[in-house]
Protein backbone atom coordinates (compact mmCIF):
# COMPACT_ATOMS: atom_id res chain seq x y z
CA UNK A 1 0.00 0.00 0.00
CA UNK A 2 1.39 3.32 -1.03
CA UNK A 3 0.27 6.42 0.52
CA UNK A 4 1.24 9.69 -0.20
CA UNK A 5 -0.23 12.48 2.04
CA UNK A 6 -0.29 16.04 1.66
CA UNK A 7 0.18 18.27 4.76
CA UNK A 8 -1.65 21.34 5.30
CA UNK A 9 -2.08 23.93 7.71
CA UNK A 10 -5.66 24.66 9.15
CA UNK A 11 -6.79 28.25 10.01
CA UNK A 12 -5.89 27.38 14.03
CA UNK A 13 -2.52 26.42 13.03
CA UNK A 14 -3.13 22.84 13.18
CA UNK A 15 -1.76 20.46 10.84
CA UNK A 16 -3.77 18.54 8.47
CA UNK A 17 -3.11 15.62 6.42
CA UNK A 18 -4.78 14.67 3.21
CA UNK A 19 -5.16 11.65 1.29
CA UNK A 20 -7.21 10.15 -1.43
CA UNK A 21 -10.34 8.19 -0.92
CA UNK A 22 -8.63 4.92 -2.32
CA UNK A 23 -5.66 5.63 0.04
CA UNK A 24 -8.17 5.92 3.24
CA UNK A 25 -10.19 3.01 1.82
CA UNK A 26 -7.14 0.77 1.64
CA UNK A 27 -6.47 1.98 5.43
CA UNK A 28 -9.27 1.28 6.78
CA UNK A 29 -10.11 -1.98 5.10
CA UNK A 30 -6.72 -3.11 6.47
CA UNK A 31 -8.11 -1.98 10.29
CA UNK A 32 -10.91 -4.36 9.61
CA UNK A 33 -8.76 -7.12 9.00
CA UNK A 34 -7.17 -6.66 12.27
CA UNK A 35 -10.02 -6.63 13.81
CA UNK A 36 -10.96 -9.59 12.49
CA UNK A 37 -7.71 -11.57 13.42
CA UNK A 38 -8.41 -9.79 16.76
CA UNK A 39 -11.87 -11.69 17.13
CA UNK A 40 -10.77 -15.03 16.31
CA UNK A 41 -7.95 -14.67 18.74
CA UNK A 42 -10.20 -13.66 21.32
CA UNK A 43 -12.26 -16.29 20.74
CA UNK A 44 -10.08 -19.31 20.52
CA UNK A 45 -7.95 -18.10 23.70
CA UNK A 46 -11.51 -17.99 25.82
CA UNK A 47 -11.86 -21.84 24.67
CA UNK A 48 -8.49 -22.65 25.84
CA UNK A 49 -9.17 -21.13 29.02
CA UNK A 50 -12.51 -22.65 29.69
CA UNK A 51 -10.71 -26.30 28.47
CA UNK A 52 -13.79 -26.65 25.72
CA UNK A 53 -10.40 -26.43 22.80
CA UNK A 54 -10.95 -29.22 20.83
CA UNK A 55 -8.62 -30.74 18.66
CA UNK A 56 -8.55 -28.01 15.29
CA UNK A 57 -10.29 -29.04 12.53
CA UNK A 58 -8.80 -30.61 9.59
CA UNK A 59 -8.75 -27.45 6.88
CA UNK A 60 -7.31 -25.79 9.43
CA UNK A 61 -4.23 -28.40 10.21
CA UNK A 62 -3.79 -28.61 6.36
CA UNK A 63 -4.05 -24.83 5.91
CA UNK A 64 -1.09 -24.52 9.13
CA UNK A 65 0.85 -27.43 7.69
CA UNK A 66 1.36 -25.86 3.82
CA UNK A 67 2.54 -22.80 5.72
CA UNK A 68 -0.72 -20.78 6.71
CA UNK A 69 -0.51 -19.01 10.42
CA UNK A 70 -3.46 -20.10 12.81
CA UNK A 71 -5.08 -17.07 12.30
CA UNK A 72 -4.53 -17.07 8.20
CA UNK A 73 -5.88 -20.76 8.11
CA UNK A 74 -9.17 -19.52 10.41
CA UNK A 75 -9.49 -16.24 8.34
CA UNK A 76 -9.43 -18.47 5.07
CA UNK A 77 -12.27 -21.00 6.92
CA UNK A 78 -14.53 -17.61 7.89
CA UNK A 79 -14.23 -16.75 4.09
CA UNK A 80 -15.36 -20.19 3.02
CA UNK A 81 -18.22 -20.34 5.56
CA UNK A 82 -19.62 -16.47 4.51
CA UNK A 83 -19.33 -18.19 1.08
CA UNK A 84 -22.02 -21.14 2.33
CA UNK A 85 -19.13 -23.57 2.58
CA UNK A 86 -19.08 -23.22 6.49
CA UNK A 87 -22.23 -25.83 6.94
CA UNK A 88 -19.87 -28.70 6.36
CA UNK A 89 -17.90 -30.47 9.90
CA UNK A 90 -14.36 -30.99 8.73
CA UNK A 91 -13.76 -31.46 11.97
CA UNK A 92 -11.29 -33.54 14.06
CA UNK A 93 -12.33 -35.93 16.69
Amino acid sequence: MNINPQFIKGSDGSELVVITRAEYDALVSHLAEDDEDVAIFDARMADLKAEDAAALPEDITRSMLNGDSLLKALRKRQKAGDAGDASQDHGGP
